[in-house]
């Protein structure tokens, strides 16, 4: 990219008027006024009167009075003054508006283009109703582009021959597209930056929507990628720098562009980049118009999570801008396709061709920048534009971005830790970080969710952080790192994956003005519990209310001790033949039914993170403060205590708190005097039936059977490894009486398949469950406290209508009875039978 378009535009002369009215030129030339501003006015009078169109003497008044204006009106600008100037002989009916802008062409030499005549406005355009319409201040007079949601017209403002103005005018009749370009006039009319087209007004004329653009006199940068072909990396790096400044703006005011592209970035006259298009915008402090899971924008530019179905925030823009940058090196853009789908696989996986490879001549720093712009999980992106910006500025000044990396001394070559999760180290040439004198292959340094974690493969003495031998640890900026004989190199965090939404605990514990915060951070207040019924029928669907409750449905290691404790409790009252067959199924059961709930919880939070319970409970993490207080259902709630081995042994109740934190601090709730354990090392937090713990971020990490574990639920008997001290947690719950009397209590999974196997064993619940009135408002008076039944009261329905309708379908069969859809009669049958009947199982809660 030449100097034409990232230089600067040559300086305009100006002037300014002095007491005397005398003009004095501030052009670069220095001359005065009588060949600076004056000259232009006076060539203007001389040709107007040349051309007939006005007298002198008709002149005169008006160029006296122009002489003598104030010097508050001086612009200090000769072309604003022209233009001031014939604005004001056509306000006087002495030319007409052509005749105005056709003078200011011939005059300035201005290389726009000056349009053919046009109706009056009061007249619209024969072929064109909005040519000579009046849109606000502004009226439209040729047509420049036109799209399948409306079109564009060059305008001028009413009363001036000011002619720098674009109105776009919305041709759609879709609500929400006309939503959309609200919103986007909102959006472009809240920001002001060089590097943005301004919106100057917008409104409705009759129902017609519309909005007022600065014009911007040049190309995209589209269409001269596509005119040089490529560019070179200093050029691109400069172009890349004036759109990331342009994000710094839009992101500041919690924009997201999300159509980022090559094509809605103007180049104007002297390189500025401008860009516009805001209409896939989102504002990330509102509710959008569009949820997660929607394909907005560009296919080649979407980011990841955008395809995943995650919630789209600054990171995604950040993704696009790495395209852009690839592109302008490459000449082709990274991920290649045919169909959206082609573009989904490829972005997903994070498949494309190094840019090293398409671009030999761009700088290797230019390259890793691109790289961890482009990495698939977005936390490995650069946190910010601001911090795209500064790197941009390095790597211009010749320094090297500040990205993950290990350092040696001397001021070497950096090894960057970017678009990798695993990274060996070792003296192989073959290893991402080339180590001399360290092992062949000596270690790996793994991104893990607790940061970047350092393994040992050789002796443990072999490898050093701060001089200390290490196995295993988490990496924290500024460790001085020794592999084997290698002189000391410095590990730094830089600024990726630092403080985004989904950023680890310990990436954010690098700050330390943040430790305090996170250490004390209120486990929030305690779930409500309501009746059994209420809380299954809302887990069912995945109720905001019940997500924990989903949450714990879905770990299947603790699914394990509750059928073990139903089975149990079955046997204990001789239904080992029914129980057996009935787990199995249950099983299968657990199995959809998590499936089932992973697609809800989507729905409901547009987070897609699949069936594992750890995921959701890292989000559930960061996003509960956003979310309403959690339903229980009813009975104790989860309670243990833990058995801490280390130096001496210690019993610690988990009861009366919401949560506690572990660590060598003195602040700690718990402390633990361990030099292995971190100052701040373990959480651990109740929910409803478990009790969940997280690493905060500890150097040596949290171990359960053997492997490192950042997040969980807690079961009777787990250990945890805290460094060399041993945590062994007790379940409170476990240890209270099973319920088998009147009835047995048992897991609704186990419910629904003795419904389906020997459903003789759960007759009266069934038919309690035909009279679904009572049941109602019994979930109505549960909910009416906290929760207004009309916002909830459909999902009850709905789960109460699918139990009495299977009840309907399976109580003929099982008794030999049929009192069809009446409730009294299969009450009353109950009442005679029930001293008949097999003994009777019912879902944990459901008739409490």
């Amino acid at each position: 990219m030449g100097p034409a378009l990232l230089g600067t535009a040559p300086p305009k002369r100006r002037c300014s008027l002095e007491a005397g009215g005398t003009m004095r030129g501030r052009g670069g030339d220095g001359r005065g006024d009588d060949e600076a501003g004056v000259e232009l006015i006076q060539r203007a009078v001389q040709t107007i009167a040349d051309l007939g169109i006005a007298s002198a003497r008709d002149l005169q008044p008006h160029l006296t009075a122009w002489r003598q204006r104030p010097p508050s009106m001086d612009t200090q600008d000769d072309e604003q003054e022209l233009a001031t100037f014939l604005s004001g002989l056509f306000q006087a009916n002495v030319i007409t508006r052509n005749q105005g802008r056709t003078l200011l062409g011939m005059l300035t030499g201005s290389a726009r283009p000056v349009p053919a005549a046009v109706a009056p406005p009061s007249q619209p355009h024969p072929d064109d109703a909005f040519i000579g319409r009046r849109f606000g201040s502004y009226i439209a007079e040729e047509l420049v582009g036109e799209g399948a949601m409306g079109r564009v017209y060059r305008a001028t403002r009413e009363g001036t021959l000011e002619r720098d103005f674009v109105i776009k005018v919305f041709g759609s009749k879709d609500e929400e597209a006309v939503r959309r370009f609200g919103r986007e006039a909102e959006i472009m009319g809240s920001l002001d930056h060089p590097n943005i087209v301004k919106v100057v007004a917008s409104g409705q004329e009759g129902s017609v929507p519309y909005m007022v653009l600065e014009y911007v006199d040049g190309p995209t940068l589209q269409e001269m990628l596509k005119e040089r072909g490529r560019f070179s990396w200093k050029s691109a790096t400069r172009a890349v720098k004036q759109i990331a400044m342009a994000l710094i703006e839009a992101h500041g005011k919690g924009i997201v562009h999300r159509d980022l592209k090559p094509a809605n970035v103007l180049v104007a006259r002297g390189g500025m980049l401008r860009l516009f298009d805001f209409g896939l915008a989102k504002v990330t402090t509102h509710s959008s118009l569009s949820a997660a899971g929607d394909i907005l924008g560009s296919p080649a530019f979407i980011a990841p999570e955008q395809w995943g179905d995650h919630e789209v925030d600054a990171r995604a823009d950040l993704f696009a801008l790495g395209v852009i940058y690839y592109l302008l090196m490459a000449g082709k853009p990274p991920f290649r396709g045919r169909t959206p789908s082609d573009y989904s696989a490829a972005i997903q996986a994070g498949s494309y061709t190094p840019l090293a490879e398409v671009a030999p001549d761009a700088d290797s720093r230019v390259c890793h920048l691109v790289t961890a712009l482009l990495e698939t999980e977005r936390a490995y992106r650069p946190i910010s534009a601001k911090a795209v910006v500064q790197d941009l500025d390095r790597i211009l000044r010749g320094k090297h971005p500040n990205l993950p990396r290990i350092e040696p001394r001397g001021g070497q070559e950096p090894f960057p830790l970017v678009g990798k999760d695993i990274f060996r180290v070792g003296s192989d040439p073959s290893c991402e970080v080339l180590i001399g004198g360290a092992s062949a292959a000596h270690a790996t340094i793994a991104r893990t969710p607790a940061g970047y974690l350092l393994k040992s493969v050789v002796r443990a003495e072999d490898t050093r952080v701060n001089g200390n031998p290490v196995d295993e640890i988490v990496l924290r900026d500024k460790d001085k790192v020794e592999f084997g004989d290698s002189e000391v190199h410095r590990f730094r965090t830089g600024h990726v994956g630092q403080g985004g939404r989904y950023a680890s605990i310990s990436e954010r514990l690098n700050k330390s003005e943040m430790v305090s915060a996170e250490v004390t951070q209120d486990a929030g207040e305690p779930p409500l519990p309501v009746p059994g019924l209420l809380d299954a029928a809302l887990a069912s669907s995945a109720h905001p209310r019940s997500f924990v409750s989903c949450f714990e449905q879905m770990d299947a290691r603790l699914r394990e001790r509750t059928f073990e404790r139903t089975r149990r409790a079955l046997f204990s009252t001789g239904l080992q033949e029914p129980a057996a067959a009935a787990l199995e199924r249950a099983r299968e059961l657990a199995r959809q039914r998590t499936w089932d709930l992973a697609e809800k919880l989507f729905d409901r939070s547009r987070e897609n993170l699949g069936r594992e319970v750890e995921a959701w409970l890292s989000w559930w993490i960061e996003a509960r403060a956003t979310h309403p207080r959690q339903f229980r259902g009813p009975g104790e709630r989860a309670f243990g205590w833990i058995e801490l081995e280390g130096e001496g042994s210690h019993r610690i109740e988990l009861r009366e708190r919401e949560s506690w934190t572990l660590g060598r601090a003195d602040e700690a709730d718990i402390t633990i005097p361990e030099r292995s354990v971190s100052r701040t090392h373990l959480q651990l937090i109740r929910l409803n039936r478990r009790i969940l713990f997280r690493d905060l971020g500890s150097r040596f990490g949290v171990r359960r059977e053997d492997e490192r574990v950042e997040i969980g639920l807690l079961g009777d008997g787990d250990e945890l490894e805290l460094g060399k001290v041993k945590l062994t947690f007790r379940d409170g719950l476990e240890q209270e009486p099973l319920v088998t009397s009147p009835m047995i209590e048992v897991d609704p999974l186990t419910f629904e398949a003795l419904v389906e196997q020997s459903p003789q064993h759960a007759i009266v619940i069934l038919v309690r469950l035909l009279d679904t009135a009572p049941l109602a408002d019994f979930c109505i008076q549960g909910a009416a406290p906290h929760e207004d039944f009309a916002s909830i009261g459909s999902l009850v329905m709905d789960f109460l209508d699918h139990q009495r309708s299977r009840a309907l379908s399976v109580l003929p069969k099982v008794t030999g009875v049929d009192h069809g859809q009446d409730s009294a009669a299969w009450a009353a049958w109950l009442d005679q039978a029930a001293p008949t009947l097999p003994p009777q199982v019912v879902p944990a809660g459901w008739t409490r």
